[in-house]
């Protein structure tokens, strides 16, 4: 065998060459970028390379993103309109609370304003409802139901309040809730009381009188029927009061106007208080007519006798409430023992029975009832007259009906 042909059938020769052509190492690097190249022309020749993929990092998703914020209730100022009942209070608190009050409380942006306030005659103080403006927060969520909120609590029927005014303190109690109305429903109604009054009260009552309460006028008298009597004169007054809608129902101050029910009022320099007996005027709560009745009167003097003439009216203000039509008179009979010890009846050596016929004014109400005096007449019902020169007291005995 030849050199050439020794050489030439070696793997490597004496330099390191391969198959004494190329460097092993210069092989080597050939390799890596032939490998490089290939798998760079596989991606670039790859289908859909082109293409967008179906996630692309903008649009995929993000399991690390907090989306939770999207669901947090939102929160903005709001008002809401309340009905406070402040109770009986002295007059120098009551007189002090006025609309446009406003309460701030501390550690926080809410607010409470009266918008109206009511007043009433409560005994020896004044009653206080008020209407309040509530500047609180309106709280708003996807997954419930939007609520109003007030110093961090829902407003809720018979919650107290505790208001710390400039002036004063008052603490109430939550009696509406509504988001409209920041006046209270005011009415007026005309009604009739049933009372006695002292002498010194009736003579101080008139027409137009008006009745307050811490500053406010929330009554006037406008008629009134007094009827003769001994110390506490029958009256029947008509009024017309500053009255409450609530739940439908008039109320002056807490009371409601139901029949039967009591009202107490204070006027300039006297107060009184009446059964309600009639929602309306005097004038429709019966009509106004005249009856003949005959009044016994027994065992008379004859002084007595003799000053009860006909013509003699019971005056009433204005109205005659009396008029003697005709007297007539008897013997009184009177019971004595005789010298046996025997009861008999004989006539009295001086005295006298009288009858009185008389003309009443009364008032037929709308179930024929017959009211004489505001009172019901019935037979032997004691009546006592006031004829001004004398005065006399007897049994009924007949009406007209």
């Amino acid at each position: 065998m030849t050199e050439k042909d020794e050489r030439g059938g070696r793997l490597l020769d004496e330099r390191g060459n391969l198959f004494g052509v190329i460097n092993i190492v210069d092989l080597f690097v050939i390799l890596v970028i032939l490998a490089v190249v290939a798998a760079g022309a596989a991606l670039v020749l790859s289908p859909g390379a082109d293409e967008p993929s179906e996630e692309t990092p903008s649009d995929a998703p993000n399991n690390d993103t907090d989306d939770d914020s999207v669901d947090e209730p939102t929160e903005q100022p709001a008002i809401e309109y309340a009905t406070l009942d402040f109770g009986t209070q002295p007059d120098h608190i009551a007189e002090r609370v006025a609309t446009g009050d406003t309460w701030s409380p501390e550690n926080t942006t809410n607010s409470l304003e009266l918008t109206d306030i009511y007043r009433y005659t409560a005994g020896d103080k004044t009653g206080v409802i008020a209407r309040t403006a509530v500047n609180g927060t309106l709280i708003e969520s996807p997954d419930e139901p939007s609520r109003f909120e007030f110093r961090g609590e829902r407003l809720r029927l018979g919650q107290e309040h505790t208001l710390e005014m400039d002036a004063y303190d008052v603490t109430g109690e939550l009696t509406s809730i509504d988001d409209e109305r920041e006046t209270l429903p005011r009415t007026n109604e005309t009604v009739v009381l049933d009372t006695r009054l002292s002498s010194a009260t009736a003579s101080a009552m008139s027409i137009g009188d008006e009745f307050t309460a811490g500053g406010d006028t929330v009554g006037e008298l406008t008629d009134i029927e007094r009827y003769p009597g001994d110390d506490q004169q029958p009256a029947r007054v008509e009024l017309s009061l500053s009255t409450l809608q609530q739940h439908g129902i008039a109320t002056f101050g807490t009371t409601q106007l139901r029949t039967d029910s009591t009202l107490e009022l204070r006027g300039a320099g006297y107060e009184f208080d009446g059964t309600l007996i009639h929602h309306g005027s005097l004038a429709d709560f019966g009509m106004t007519d005249t009856r003949t009745a005959t009044v016994a009167l027994d065992n008379v003097s004859p002084r007595l006798a003799d000053q009860l003439t006909t013509g003699l009216t019971e005056q009433t203000q204005d109205l005659t409430t009396a008029e003697i039509r005709a007297v007539n008179t008897t013997p009184a009979e009177v019971v004595v023992e005789t010298d046996d010890g025997d009861l008999v009846v004989r006539e009295h050596p001086r005295n006298v029975d009288v009858e009185l016929e008389l003309e009443l004014t009364v008032r037929e109400r709308a179930d024929g009832t017959i009211e004489f005096r505001g009172e019901r007449l019935r037979g032997g019902t004691p009546l006592a007259f006031d004829f001004g020169t004398v005065t006399v007291e007897g049994d009924l005995v007949s009406f007209d009906p």
